[in-house]
């Protein structure tokens, strides 16, 4: 079905690009979340249709973390994993994950893929191969260390072993 589609790289996203994706955001999704500062990505993956219109998109970006409060730990944070409504239902994101989780480009910031979402899509982020955190989790907001009991903080790869994960900025 997506033998046309290409998924390309980029750094920045155009305007018209950005509002094509992320206009509709706030009548689809729930406001989990909704009331935090998020961090921006650094690199986009966008998946576009056979006339080069941009249909889905997965941000990603290198983040230092604190691992029990001694262990520092870079890892690559997913967010802004969007679908256009219109597109939804066919297993894109599926497709941007494949394709991060082999990128070069990913895998030399790290090997260990971390996410937040809300807790109602825990169970479709397994299906990416991503698990829970069972410990504990603070991130920045403003100056303020805070936690949230509205989103879940996954990961793929190793973070086994550790009970406490400290961000120095925003979740992704």
């Amino acid at each position: 079905m997506w033998s046309n589609m290409k998924i390309q790289l980029a750094k920045e996203l155009s305007k018209q690009d950005s509002d094509l994706l992320f206009h509709w955001r706030e009548r689809v999704c729930p406001h989990e979340g909704a009331k935090l500062d998020w961090s921006q990505p650094d690199w986009h993956l966008v998946a576009s249709d056979s006339e080069s219109v941009p249909v889905a998109h997965l941000g990603y970006s290198g983040y230092l973390v604190e691992l029990d409060g001694e262990e520092e730990q870079t890892v690559v944070g997913v967010g802004g994993v969007v679908v256009r409504p219109e597109y939804q239902g066919q297993h894109i994101p599926g497709l941007l994950f494949e394709h991060l989780h082999g990128s070069r480009h990913a895998l030399e910031i790290s090997s260990i893929f971390t996410l937040f979402c809300p807790f109602r899509l825990e169970r479709y982020y397994r299906k990416h191969g991503y698990k829970s955190f069972q410990g504990d989790v603070s991130f920045m907001q403003g100056p303020v260390r805070t936690r949230s009991e509205n989103i879940r903080f996954m990961h793929r790869g190793s973070l086994e072993g550790s009970r406490t994960v400290r961000l120095r900025c925003e979740p992704w």
